[in-house]
């Protein structure tokens, strides 16, 4: 779906731009399973084979203080937000760090974020 919505809002390329694929992790503890998609195989030695997957970049933000989270410049705010949206205790956060997050951004970057949220 990601590739034929690029083509079609692209009309004039012929290839894909490069994808890395990325698992941004936000759960109550450390990631706990395998960033390898070989270890889903019965037999992964003859999985590996076929070098058809690697390892997924994680990045687990249980690694990550909210002061270290808050010095991302235009990430810190999201990257905080959703480190602790399971705990739902975010309101002063957002209060706190959003219009100077806000103010640190483009108009183009809002219309993307815009966008995106809502497709």
């Amino acid at each position: 779906m990601i590739p034929k919505t690029y083509l079609k809002q692209n009309k004039h390329a012929n290839e894909l731009p490069l994808v890395l694929p990325i698992c941004l992790y936000n759960g109550k503890r450390k990631y706990p399973f395998s960033t390898s998609i070989y270890d889903c195989f019965e037999d992964a030695t003859m999985a590996r084979q076929f070098k058809l997957f690697e390892h997924f970049v994680l990045w687990d933000l249980n690694n990550f203080s909210r002061e270290e989270l808050l010095k991302n410049g235009v990430a810190a705010l999201f990257e905080t937000l959703y480190k602790e949206s399971h705990t739902g205790d975010f309101t002063e956060l957002v209060q706190k760090f959003a219009p100077e997050f806000l103010s640190s951004l483009d108009s183009s970057y809002l219309s993307s974020s815009a966008r995106y949220i809502s497709d």
